[in-house]
């Protein structure tokens, strides 16, 4: 099987001393085991399920997909972009990735280039910023948005990218600014949100530049396929990094208009747990019972099968979203 390649320069915001000592993953020593016959499969989504034919091989989301990877840095109105290109011919879906609070696209590397891999054009817009200072809710929308019509008209991408089959993937306070994207721009297609939190921050309130997004305009209005992950860890206690009061079963709640939509708990995660390296600012949130690692691989696993559902409607990934092959300590309230 071919090997993901790429590079990538760790990008840490100095806001807190420490860190979480698990580092991400390298899961390209399982790619090998990636495909399997498909003839071999039982066909899990009936006689709608997409996939391939019998004889051509099949990958499973929870390893490398069969793409090279290769990453491409630019700059968008100001924002730093970093792309990470599936070596794959003809048109790619997209995957616009918004990181959390104080985090940065390369705290997600092993999970954007595991999508990619999978044949996703994945691109991570960066909003930069320190705690006391830093772009609003609507100017990170905003810059998702202009990053989303330079990757379908400039190029390097504009030949690349399938229109019709766009999604926007955001952790944490990235989640929250992907319902706004999605609820402002209807090329988005579908919504996976990483433990959002529909916050502005300690003792604010919401406004114009930071509402909440449980609002009929926002979370109510998505009529796209949305998947949910979160946690229960850190919903309470000193400054909680997803309080309770705003955390994903808030924004799930909201999903009224949703033909698709599900929540995921994983029962030992902390908040940091979704994204592959959480640096120095996941010293602020208290590290969960579960393990990290395992954790991590599986938000990863999930992810690809989301996208290759809602994106590519391979029915075939429905085990490893609400079937047998969810982890068994993980709940699920949707379909």
């Amino acid at each position: 099987m071919t090997r993901v390649r790429v590079s990538w320069a760790l990008v840490l915001l100095l806001v807190a001393c420490g860190g979480d000592d698990d580092a991400p993953p390298d899961d390209a020593s399982v790619a090998d085991a990636a495909l399997v016959d498909a003839s071999t499969l039982s066909d899990a989504g009936g006689e709608d399920a997409s996939g391939p034919d019998a004889g051509e091989t099949f990958v499973p989301p929870d390893v490398d997909g069969p793409f090279a990877v290769n990453r491409e840095n630019a700059t968008v109105d100001g924002d730093a972009v970093t792309a990470l290109v599936p070596d794959a011919e003809g048109l790619v879906p997209l995957v616009l990735l918004k990181h959390g609070f104080q985090l940065a696209t390369s705290n997600y590397a092993t999970t954007a280039t595991r999508i990619a891999s999978h044949g996703f054009l994945v691109v991570g817009v960066d909003s930069g910023g320190s705690l006391i200072s830093g772009p609003t809710n609507v100017e990170e929308r905003d810059a998702v948005v202009a990053t989303l019509d330079w990757a379908l008209a400039e190029a390097p991408f504009a030949a690349r990218v399938d229109a019709t089959r766009i999604a926007v993937l955001g952790h944490s306070r990235g989640g929250k600014v992907g319902v706004m994207v999605a609820a402002a721009d209807r090329r988005v297609a579908a919504a996976l949100l990483l433990d959002p939190v529909n916050g502005c921050g300690p003792g604010q309130s919401f406004s114009e530049s930071c509402p909440d997004v449980t609002g009929a305009a926002f979370a109510g209005s998505l009529a796209i396929p949305v998947g949910v992950m979160g946690e229960t860890n850190n919903s309470t206690g000193f400054m909680p990094c997803a309080p309770q009061a705003e955390n994903y079963r808030t924004i799930f709640s909201a999903l009224s208009a949703s033909p698709w939509a599900v929540a995921w708990t994983f029962a030992g995660a902390d908040h940091m747990d979704f994204a592959d390296d959480p640096g120095l600012a996941g010293s602020v949130c208290p590290d969960g019972p579960g393990d990290d690692t395992m954790i991590r691989a599986q938000v990863r696993t999930m992810a690809v099968a989301f996208l290759r559902r809602h994106l590519r409607a391979e029915a075939a990934m429905d085990p490893w979203l609400v079937g047998a092959s969810v982890p068994t300590d993980v709940t699920r309230d949707g379909p």
